[in-house]
């Protein structure tokens, strides 16, 4: 099953941070996003061919976001949009990080692939 398909924990319901091995085993079902900050946060370059499409996925990161109250830093301009998860509460990588680089790269995959 892809993380895709799980849902954001709320944050009232006492997220612990991930472990190093569970931040490693977690990074190999999102290849595509890397661990930075010595492993406390994760992010990825998307790329597009357009300002309008890159602002179309900006946008939905963003709704997605709002809907799961689990908000990503997010970079971006002509061609590109870089999206950092990371959870402030905690200081560190939760579930909630990687299912939302989840759900990112499906409808990455979906829309602009």
């Amino acid at each position: 099953m892809s993380l895709s398909a799980f849902r954001c924990i709320l944050r009232q319901s006492g997220l612990s941070v991930l472990t190093t091995n569970q931040v490693l085993c977690m990074i190999k079902a999102a290849p595509l996003w890397q661990l930075e900050n010595n492993g406390k946060l994760i992010l990825r370059t998307f790329k597009f061919h357009d300002y309008s499409s890159t602002l179309d996925f900006v946008t939905h990161t963003a709704e997605l976001a709002e809907a799961k109250d689990h908000h990503p830093e997010i970079t971006f301009g002509w061609g590109y949009a870089t999206v950092q998860f990371y959870t402030h509460k905690v200081n560190g990588l939760t579930d909630n990080d990687f299912v939302m680089a989840a759900k990112l790269d499906d409808y990455y995959q979906e829309s602009f692939d």
